[in-house]
């Protein structure tokens, strides 16, 4: 029911906004949504609803605001998922309550900037560029459109000064502001100068009401984060927004002036991870939206990254999800090189570009055989064949009716701009038949298709098989909500695709979209006006795109089936990567004819961003449901890729390693230096032991039943220290597990994982990785791990690259730790149970500060003679299997499979040749196999 006056949402409203039609969210659902599904409009709804009421408070909310007036959050959407449409539903909702001054950053390049602005205006604004003045009373934009979208775009100082009267009129008298600017230097500084001047104008009243400006920053990773150097100024630029120019202060310039920051982006690990003291990193909230899958949260439920669509998969998003989840049946790879097998850089580097060139042409005929199928399938619904619209000069609005949907494909070679322009060339010399030489300093061309057509005649097995392969993913896809509904390949025979894959040839164009002043600007979907009531087809329904980075920033491929990633790069950037995930989107229509053509490497490297990013997503909706607003402490990373390269980050590996050792023995205070010896002396007692003998000397006791990951766990969790009960708040390397176990939903008896005594809590006095704790936590992590084949975020310590649901099945079902108490050369113990089974106790050096951390634990290492090293102590019992022989980055690994070690030591340390009580240590052997995950941390601090 439309309402005659806009309503503030519940809670503090901000201000009563002028009669009208209908409210802006009421305009938005109308023009914005219309495609959507009553679920997904739903869900719109309530993620805009739940940031304005919870995150982007109004002025007059209490205790939400500090001195400086200024608050700061993130919103973090899935790559091409509808953040755009999430943004402008927020805005609408501003808008609705009153807020005086929503601005809107739309990008670093003005292609994206007056994308923006005119989906802005038909969507949320509801006019044209031509149709705006008729609702000039309820809104100001800044710049006005015709500065934007005419003939002759202004410049920020036109813009700025023939609008600021207008401006303060409209602070004045409360009547909205809508700013639309590229996050470039002379838009900011003459926007943030002329608002500033319009407030201080003013009229000085003490009742007057605050001035509420929201800033939504899209695409907020590109060119807001601030690096460790702060060398960059697009952050201070943006921030004088609020505080002015020349403001050294983070409070806003006016004291009735109230500011909100929002970033958008996809892709926020160097959001997360940048320095503190950026004024737009995300200090007060963060969400996440939810994308429609075949599973996942109730709408009305608690929020999960995905929600499931009634629809089915015509309506879901096709994310990493739907590409690398195993079955991957929309993914073609070809494993990549191997360096080893060539004399030299050079033969490598051409093998790698004969592999790309082979790869890439199958591509092209998977590619023209799925567009024959979509162009036949169109046809019979009722449209106009590609042919049919390629012989008409001119279109009439009955015709702009019976328009195909566009077919794409996108080649991305490299991030050079010249390796675009070679391949363009390439291809361009293949479709026609020519050699490339031919077109060597061409930039436009025209494809005739005849070099496709005899490789169709000559090869057709290679073109039938696309069509055979797709036909099967139908009926896989047949399986799948919705998936029967889908266009049935089988209407048509090979035959008919052929005719029409011959027809389609001379049809197809080819572009380059990068930097290069030369290149096309953005793909153009549109049908070009002519005259009165006439136009002509839009320029890209069969378009190939070459591409490279530019292609990651808000440009979207309509129609797009084949996409090819040829790239490579020696420290890969999850982010950036992420970013040219252009096959990404609302594909479902056409999912029996998707197809991403990459090196194997490359799609394990894409499944392992995935993982990590549904982790992140997933601990962002957990706090979102309890409230608590957090930033994720899951930014994860690879062995070798990184989170980001905006910041420079290191490494927080999950493992402790190969051979971890608890080095900390106590030393200060008596009781819990025996509690410790006791822990030993009662598993002596509850367990059978037997001796470990080598060439007559006893080395040690084994217990005979070895411990599960819990018992042992259980055991590293009981020792004591006086000197190390560590602080977990505010140290991510403990806070980190409490984000695993969101991660994981653990039942109540696998949590929590990380149990510290929490009796007298104090900075971690040894590291991390020694941490008995810590260390306890990570077998029981991985016992929890064995219970499931889908960890997001998780990968084994033998293959960190490869997520956990690909690893799982080849590990075991359970991990066995071998128990040991080594012995040592020093008189052998008197009383208790110790004595009575003459146990000598190893002397170690130790640390005077911090008091009690030894100099090292593990003994022999067993690289001659007959005994194996304390790390594989166990190998010595009767009937053990012969010791292996792994060593991985110099460490020594017990093979997957094989039973763990855990090693008591009780150990007569010794500080500057001055011996203490006995005390207890212990270190551990770990196989193979166990969970692991690299947490990314900004280097500086570290």
């Amino acid at each position: 029911m439309r309402s005659d006056v806009l309503r503030p949402v519940a809670g503090t409203p901000e201000t009563t906004s002028p009669p009208t039609e209908e409210s802006w969210a009421e305009r938005f659902r109308r023009l914005g949504l219309r495609g959507l599904s009553t679920t997904a409009k739903s869900v719109v709804e309530a993620d805009s609803s739940f940031i304005v009421e919870k995150c982007i408070v109004s002025p007059q909310a209490e205790n939400a605001w500090g001195d400086s007036r200024v608050r700061s959050g993130i919103v973090v959407g899935a790559v091409q998922s509808g953040k755009t449409a999430s943004m402008l539903a927020v805005a609408a909702r501003l808008l609705d309550r009153g807020t005086d001054l929503v601005v809107v950053l739309a990008g670093t390049r003005i292609s994206l900037w007056q994308q923006t602005y005119e989906r802005l205006l038909a969507q949320l604004d509801g006019t044209t560029l031509k149709s705006g003045r008729r609702r000039r009373k309820l809104r100001q934009f800044l710049p006005k459109p015709d500065a934007v979208l005419g003939e002759n775009r202004a410049s920020p100082a036109e813009y700025t000064n023939s609008e600021k009267r207008q401006l303060r009129i409209s602070l004045e008298t409360r009547r909205p502001i809508i700013v639309v600017i590229p996050k470039q230097d002379h838009h900011l500084i003459a926007c943030a100068r002329t608002i500033h001047e319009c407030i201080k104008e003013l009229p000085k009243k003490k009742d007057a009401p605050p001035i509420h400006m929201v800033v939504l920053d899209d695409e907020a990773d590109d060119g807001s984060v601030l690096d460790v150097e702060q060398a960059k100024v697009m952050p201070s630029r943006i921030e004088m927004l609020w505080t002015g120019r020349g403001n050294q202060s983070s409070e806003t310039a006016h004291p009735r002036l109230f500011a909100t920051y929002v970033a958008y982006t996809a892709t926020p690990q160097a959001n997360f991870l940048q320095l503190d003291s950026n004024p737009l990193s995300p200090r007060d909230f963060c969400a996440a939206l939810r994308a429609p899958a075949a599973s996942g949260g109730s709408p009305a439920s608690s929020r999960q990254a995905t929600y499931t669509e009634p629809l089915g998969i015509t309506s879901h998003y096709f994310g990493g999800e739907a590409w690398y989840v195993p079955p991957p049946s929309l993914t073609t790879s070809m494993r990549f090189p191997d360096r080893a097998a060539f004399s030299s850089d050079q033969e490598h580097a051409d093998a790698v570009n004969e592999c790309a060139i082979r790869m890439t042409d199958d591509a092209v005929r998977a590619f023209l055989v799925a567009s024959a199928l979509r162009d036949l399938e169109a046809q019979r619904n009722g449209k106009m064949s590609l042919t049919e619209v390629a012989n008409q000069s001119d279109l009439s609005e009955a015709d702009l009716k019976r328009l195909p949907s566009p077919c794409g494909m996108l080649v991305h070679p490299a991030s050079t701009v010249d390796r675009h322009w070679h391949e363009a060339r390439r291809l361009v010399a293949q479709a026609n038949g020519k050699p490339a030489y031919a077109y060597a300093d061409a930039v436009d061309w025209v494809v005739n298709g005849g070099g496709w057509l005899s490789d169709l005649e000559d090869q057709p097995s290679k073109w039938q098989f696309w069509y055979d392969d797709y036909r099967d993913n139908q009926e896989h896809l047949d399986d799948l909500p919705g998936g029967a509904e889908l266009s049935p390949i089988t209407a048509v025979d090979w035959q008919e695709v052929a005719d029409r894959i011959r027809e389609l040839l001379p049809l197809v164009k080819l572009r380059v979209v990068n930097s290069d002043p030369d290149a096309d600007d953005r793909p153009r979907y549109k049908p070009v006006e002519t005259g009165p009531g006439t136009w002509r087809p839009p320029p890209d329904l069969l378009t190939i795109f070459v591409s490279g980075n530019v292609m990651s920033r808000g440009i979207t491929l309509e129609g797009l089936t084949t996409s090819v990633f040829s790239r490579s790069s020696k420290t890969p950037v999850a982010d950036t990567q992420m970013q040219m995930q252009r096959w990404f989107g609302y594909r479902g229509s056409n999912a029996p004819v998707l197809r991403l053509f990459t090196f194997k490497d490359q799609l394990e490297l894409f499944a392992a961003y995935h993982s990590y990013d549904t982790a992140m997503r997933g601990e962002i909706c957990s706090a979102m449901n309890d409230e608590t607003f957090n930033n994720p402490r899951l930014i994860l990373q690879g062995s070798q890729a990184l989170a980001t390269a905006k910041v420079p980050t290191t490494r927080l590996p999950l493992s402790p390693g190969a051979t971890p050792s608890v080095r900390l023995i106590e030393l200060e205070q008596d009781d819990l230096r025996k509690a410790n010896l006791q822990l030993v002396e009662q598993a002596l007692r509850d367990f059978e032991w037997s001796p470990i003998m080598v060439n007559g000397d006893q080395k040690g006791l084994l217990m005979d039943n070895a411990w599960n990951l819990s018992k042992a766990a259980t055991f590293l969790d009981s020792l004591r220290f006086s000197s190390h009960d560590p602080i977990i708040e505010g140290d991510i390397r403990y806070e980190r597990w409490a984000a695993i176990e969101r991660n994981l939903d653990l039942a109540t008896e696998e949590g929590p994982l990380l149990r510290t005594p929490g009796i007298n809590p104090q900075p971690g006095a040894i590291n991390v990785r020694s941490c008995p704790y810590t260390i306890a936590a990570y077998l029981r992590l991985w016992a929890a791990a064995l219970k499931r084949n889908r960890i997001d975020g998780m990968s084994v310590t033998n293959n960190p690259d490869q997520p956990w649901s690909l690893i799982r099945a080849s590990l075991p079902s359970d991990i066995p730790i071998r128990v040991g108490i080594r012995f040592g050369r020093c008189e052998p113990c008197r009383e208790g149970i110790l004595g009575e089974l003459n146990i000598r106790p190893v002397e170690r050096g130790a640390t005077a500060s911090p008091i009690g951390v030894l100099n090292t634990l593990w003994g022999s290492r067993g690289t001659s003679g007959v005994y194996l090293g304390d790390q594989r102590f166990d190998y010595h019992a009767v009937n053990a299997p012969p010791p292996p022989s792994l060593h991985s980055g110099g460490a020594f690994w017990r093979k997957t499979h094989h039973p763990a070690l855990l090693l008591i030591h009780i150990v007569r340390p010794t500080i500057d040749a001055e011996p203490h009580p006995l005390g207890v240590a212990v270190g551990l052997s770990l196989p193979h196999g166990g969970p692991e995950q690299f947490l990314a941390k900004l280097t500086a601090g570290v």
